[in-house]
């Protein structure tokens, strides 16, 4: 399913199957939701093609604290593995509403990438977890490609939905500025599918 589609059928990314864990078919699985397990309890969880995941939580593993699930359906360790990397879904409307100061991540997507200096760096595309923290992926407004900048207090201090942009400070701009770097422990993420506070 297209991103086009997804946004169609106004579908948010809520988590993301790691794993297989042991030999009876249980899963780990990457939950964005603020507390991890709020995810088995979403109304209309599903793949990115729409079909119906129902999951029960069996505890936690790892440094990571990935959840340890059950997958209604799946019975076996080779079942499992066939679903590591398959995202899971809900509609926007299955999730409580965000705070006046808050926004989900599918709310950055297209908005624009100021730098500090005025100019556009690019449009965002996606917000991406990889176990290491938030990254935004973005089309390059000067190259055409698809960049990668790390998503946190240093390099975007400042978003402004109501205009509909994020002010960007580069790695370079950032070393250069050494104040920036003591703001990052400031800074109050929200996991609930990617909810942040909203500067």
């Amino acid at each position: 399913m297209t991103g086009e589609v997804l946004a169609e059928n106004n579908l948010v990314c809520v988590g993301v199957i790691a794993g297989a864990h042991g030999i009876k078919g249980q899963v780990k699985i990457r939950s964005w939701m603020e507390n991890g397990e709020e995810i088995a309890s979403l109304s209309g969880l599903c793949y990115v093609d729409g079909s119906a995941v129902e999951i029960a939580i069996n505890g936690k593993a790892g440094k990571e604290q990935l959840l340890i699930a059950t997958i209604v359906g799946v019975a076996d360790r080779n079942q499992s593995e066939s679903l590591k990397g398959r995202e899971l879904f809900v509609a926007r409307s299955s999730l409580p509403e965000a705070d006046d100061d808050e926004f989900y991540y599918s709310d950055l997507e297209g908005i624009e990438m100021r730098l500090v200096t005025g100019e556009i760096l690019g449009q965002v595309l996606t917000i991406h977890n990889f176990g290491a923290g938030d990254i935004v992926e973005y089309k390059n407004a000067l190259t055409g490609k698809n960049d990668m900048l790390p998503f946190d207090l240093q390099t975007v201090p400042e978003i402004n939905l109501d205009e509909g942009y994020m002010l960007i400070c580069l790695p370079e701009e950032i070393m250069a500025n050494p104040e920036n770097e003591n703001k990052s422990s400031n800074k109050k993420t929200k996991k609930s599918s990617g909810k942040s506070k909203k500067k």
